[in-house]
């Protein structure tokens, strides 16, 4: 039975144009063409998909890396600007608190999940901000820092939760005036 049907399947002819003399397609290579065609429709739209996707992606962890870096530019230059070794009043592992050139006092600290510098937002969605202190011997200090004095070199740690993306940032800075 399958047999009979598949002959007669096979030798269905489609006329291309009437009266012309021409054979047309059967149904079966209809059938193929279309199942052919149909795939390669649904592979090119899930590749699109696929790019839309990484575009967005891309975009999203562009935006936290720049906030993130750009906090980190105010945080050395801030700390660069340091007026000596007497211009650090407080050092603990969240937070910074020290006197500039100028005389005026800056605090930078993290506020949950803000990192403020004198209150104002440097950046938001902070999971984890750390301070750490090193001697002149490069020596990691016990934080809260009791003797400020010593700090050489100041390394800080950034962890950032964007539209849903981490982003792990570090970087250390020797003031200027030390």
């Amino acid at each position: 039975m399958i047999r009979a049907m598949w002959r007669k399947i096979r030798f269905i002819r489609l006329k291309v144009k009437k009266g012309s003399g021409q054979n047309g397609f059967t149904l079966l290579e209809l059938i193929i063409s279309i199942t052919l065609s149909a795939m390669i429709a649904a592979f090119a739209g899930q590749l699109i998909a696929t790019g839309a996707d990484t575009y967005s992606y891309v975009k999203s962890r562009q935006s936290g890396l720049r906030n993130g870096r750009n906090a980190f530019k105010r945080i050395m230059l801030e700390l660069r600007s340091t007026a000596g070794k007497s211009g650090i009043s407080e050092a603990d592992s969240t937070r910074l608190v020290f006197a500039n050139y100028d005389g005026e006092s800056r605090t930078i600290s993290l506020d949950v999940t803000r990192l403020l510098l004198d209150g104002s937002i440097l950046a938001e969605g902070v999971e984890k901000f750390r301070f750490r202190y090193f001697d002149n011997e490069n020596v990691e200090l016990i934080s809260p820092v009791q003797e400020t004095r010593s700090i050489f070199l100041i390394k800080f740690n950034l962890e950032l939760n964007e539209n849903g993306h981490r982003m792990k940032l570090s970087s250390d800075v020797t003031p200027r005036n030390f």
